[in-house]
């Protein structure tokens, strides 16, 4: 660092902003907005990954237009950088305009970082233009599909002929400062391998001379992913020879995939050389900037941060996390359609899914946009509908009744007066009970939908979606299904937190609530579709949403893994429950088990035609149905494996623990 700012800090800022898909103009407003705020607070702002534009756009990114619309504003943010006195750090994308194609065939762009030191691009490698780094590690796994859109630092350094080390440098600052740039899973690197080691360009850069490491990111928020950010920079900066602080900034909001709906908790942290949280972001799932300086203490030690005390990391509860996550998915809906005032519809049948709803929507956008419909008909009952309207009454929302009893004998007097060859009398019992599922999603909450210009959700949770028990056009509706990634469980869980911390009385009516064993007290209302007299959904709750959960996580567990699992008397340790609510179920029996196995994979397996017609569902969990949790339609047969086992569990005298 030259003379004038060796002893003085330099204040850095990260500047954790909600991100819009698509919407550039909306996006570096507030890019700007905020630079001239931190004008004279801040010597750099950095911003995170993709701000301009968006990260998960799709096949926008093969829009030649709305690239160079991305790159348009590359100006006017190098003539912020100049006007305002800073440094700023962002990323964005970058087509390379030598006419190289990428392994597509198309011309090559780049998930790039920019930066401009009042008003000039300072120079890196050499090998990229100045004021550009590209992205090295490109994430193609779950909802990510970097490869499919981008060209990446190490394919470029391969083509031409080159050492991928040669390629990294910092960007040295008009004061002298030395700053290495990264663009989020270049962090996540331990698994990524070069030259027999982890691929980790803070290496690279250190040992060009880096004082200061800046990661740029838009990292999706996932169970315990505070904590995993913390051990991966902690390798990271554990790896370096040369050690330098460390940036990371992430971005919040929620973009989507199609399929699903994709949320971001910032989480953005200040690092010491080792790795070490000194700094942490305080409003998570909200915008935020941090302010922090770094300074060199004398000669030619290395770079110091004036904050040098390590904090711990708190977190809050899974539940709260969850419910922030959901609600900042909701309010993604309304990005999407450009409509701040956005009214909301939800069938509310009185019970625990669409009180879960319910409640989100009204956290969401308040109760004035949210419009509740209850649909009773004969099989409905008193309880149930005493609940949804309690629920309604809690919130303050808007509630319709609208009986279908009409609309369903008409249905059944019209279909009842086709003459079919071939008939099959329990499909079509099944089907006049579906066909209130139909009447009630794709008449009246679709109809209402369209004349109070609303979007209506589906209420339906994880295992109903897994296990196919809801009606095709019936409850598998809607416009976003905010629960369709937790599990029953799950969803009471929810309901306690909404009941206990959000609202502090009760809103879900504690009839719906079991105890841990999925038991209901005497005046308890068990999970119903109430498509016929005393029907009860059945599911084993509790174990099949531990199951499900195990078959679907990022590291999943295969039938034959489940088999393993219950010869070796681990099962309920592999599922994280207790051994008495497999007892609660029967499933502790070696045939019960079998059969019951079988049956959940079986309607697992038949159900993907409806999931793949689903609405977009909110991630939560590290396996959603969708882009996250891929399916085709096949039927496989069960391998040698799974029949050896299997035939070893059948001939257990019980569970072996």
């Amino acid at each position: 660092m030259s003379n004038a700012y060796a002893h003085t800090p330099i204040s850095v800022a990260l500047a954790q902003i909600a991100v819009v898909p698509g919407d550039p103009e909306r996006n570096v407003a507030r890019m700007l907005e905020v630079a001239q705020s931190l004008a004279g607070k801040a010597f750099i702002v950095a911003f995170p990954e993709m701000c301009v534009g968006g990260y998960l756009v799709g096949d926008l990114w093969h829009d030649a237009d709305y690239c160079d619309w991305l790159e348009s504003f590359n100006e006017p943010l190098r003539q912020a950088s100049a006007d305002l006195g800073l440094t700023l750090i962002y990323g964005n994308v970058y087509r390379d305009k030598t006419g190289r194609c990428g392994k597509d065939g198309r011309p090559r762009k780049y998930n790039a970082a920019t930066i401009f030191d009042r008003g000039a691009a300072p120079a890196g490698s050499g090998f990229f233009p100045p004021g550009t780094q590209p992205k090295t590690l490109l994430p193609n796994y779950r909802f990510f599909d970097d490869t499919r859109y981008f060209f990446s630092a190490a394919d470029a350094a391969a083509d031409a002929g080159v050492p991928l080390e040669s390629v990294f440098a910092p960007f040295t600052l008009a004061c002298g400062l030395k700053i290495g740039l990264q663009l989020c899973e270049d962090l996540w690197c331990q698994d990524y391998r070069y030259k027999g080691a982890a691929l980790n360009t803070a290496r690279f850069l250190t040992d060009a001379g880096a004082e200061l490491i800046v990661n740029l990111s838009a990292s999706p928020w996932t169970r315990g992913k505070n904590d995993a950010r913390d051990r991966r920079i902690r390798f990271v900066c554990g790896e370096c020879t040369r050690k330098a602080p460390f940036i990371y900034v992430n971005r919040v909001g929620a973009e989507n995939c199609g399929d699903n709906v994709i949320v971001y908790d910032g989480g953005s942290t200040v690092y010491d050389p080792e790795g070490f949280p000194v700094r942490l972001a305080n409003n998570r799932f909200e915008e935020e900037v941090l302010i922090v300086g770094v300074a060199r203490p004398l000669g030619d030690e290395p770079l110091q941060l004036t904050e040098r005390l390590r904090v711990p990391r708190t977190s809050d509860s899974l539940m709260a996390q969850k419910f922030r996550a959901i609600v900042t998915g909701l309010r993604h809906v309304e990005q999407v359609n450009k409509n701040p005032k956005q009214p909301f519809l939800i069938g509310v049948s009185g019970g625990v899914d669409s009180a879960v709803v319910a409640c989100l929507l009204e956290r969401a956008f308040g109760a004035e946009r949210v419009t509740g419909v209850t649909m009773p008909f004969k099989h409905t009952s008193a309880q149930t509908l005493k609940n949804a309207y309690h629920i309604a009454e809690a919130l303050g929302i808007d509630l319709l009744t609208v009986p279908i009893e009409e609309n369903v004998e008409a249905w059944r007097r019209t279909l009842g007066a086709l003459e079919l060859s071939g008939e099959n009398p329990a499909a079509t019992a099944l089907a006049m009970e579906n066909e209130q599922a139909r009447i009630r999603g794709s008449v009246v909450l679709s109809g209402l939908a369209a004349r109070l210009g609303a979007v209506y959700t589906n209420n339906g949770n994880k295992l109903e979606t897994a296990l196919g028990y809801a009606t095709l056009y019936g409850d598998v509706n809607g416009a976003i299904a905010p629960i369709g990634d937790l599990t029953k469980t799950e969803v009471v869980a929810l309901a306690r937190y909404l009941n206990q911390e959000v609202y502090k009385r009760e809103v879900v009516p504690a009839n719906l609530l079991p105890d841990d064993h999925w038991m209901f007290d005497p005046a308890g209302v068990a999970p119903t579709a109430e498509l016929r007299d005393n029907q009860v959904d059945p599911m084993k709750f509790g174990y099949h949403d531990a199951l499900l959960q195990a078959m679907t996580a990022f590291q999943r567990s295969t039938p034959e893994g489940i088999l393993r699992a219950f010869l070796k008397g681990s099962l309920h340790t592999l599922l994280g429950i207790p051994v008495s609510l497999m007892r609660r179920w029967g499933v502790d029996a070696p045939p019960v088990f079998v059969e019951d196995l079988e049956w959940f994979t079986g309607m697992l397996r038949r159900s993907v035609f409806k999931r793949i017609q689903a609405p977009p569902i909110i991630v939560t969990s590290t396996g959603a149905f969708g882009y996250d949790f891929r399916e085709a339609l096949v039927a496989p047969h069960p391998s040698a494996a799974y029949r050896q086992l299997r035939a070893e569990v059948l001939n257990l005298p019980g569970y072996p623990c």
